[in-house]
């Protein structure tokens, strides 16, 4: 009854308070829930495991270890194409830093980005070219990302991706391969960045 009728300060903490206590409790639900949830998927898995024959046991044992234990070393970042590079605080000349956003939208037209498979990427590195990814590509485990928009494809990069099953990569479908941006576009690109860096160097130097 305090809450009701005690002062306006009062209401007000009381009624912050239930709507807290009510907020605590929906997530309480939905932990709940997730935990029903995930139980229910490790039982069913632990029942078709338990149902596997004499064959499906060690292929599906040699796919857990894969997952899990087997994985190789992560790559180390490569670098953004100079397309895509950032500025020093003057804008008067690059660093090793990318402009994401840039890269992330140029990739938006279709007409912008090819797919290359692997073999076909490995010829392309081979022969002077740089694959530069047009999109994320996050492998699961660990749940981040070897390559993000502006990116140049590395050696290093591609041999961990033939290394890992790419059913479990988000961001890269095996029959078509990586997306990457067009030579052209990437002319382009590099161009319109070169005119915007000229601008800018001219703007100081009469400033």
């Amino acid at each position: 009854m305090l809450g009701l009728s005690g002062p306006p300060c009062l209401r007000r903490l009381c009624g912050f308070i239930a709507r807290s206590e009510l907020a605590h409790a929906a997530i309480v639900a939905r932990r709940h829930h997730l935990i029903e949830v995930l139980v229910n998927i490790a039982c069913d898995i632990d029942e078709k495991v338990a149902d596997m024959s004499t064959l499906e046991r060690p292929i599906h044992e040699k796919r857990l270890r894969s997952l899990t234990v087997e994985l190789p070393p992560l790559p180390n970042f490569s670098c953004f194409h100079t397309a895509f590079r950032g500025r020093s605080v003057d804008a008067r000349s690059q660093t090793r830093d990318g402009d994401t956003r840039s890269a992330f939208f140029l990739g938006y037209d279709k007409g912008n980005c090819e797919y290359l498979v692997m073999d076909e990427t490995d010829q392309a590195m081979k022969g002077g070219r740089e694959c530069v990814s047009a999109q994320f590509v996050i492998p699961y485990p660990p749940g981040f990302p070897i390559l993000v928009p502006g990116q140049v494809i590395s050696a290093e990069i591609l041999k961990f991706m033939q290394a890992r099953d790419v059913r479990e990569i988000h961001g890269f479908r095996p029959e078509l391969g990586f997306r990457i941006y067009t030579e052209a576009a990437l002319q382009r690109s590099a161009q319109a960045n070169a005119v915007w860096t000229a601008q800018i160097n001219a703007q100081a130097e009469h400033g």
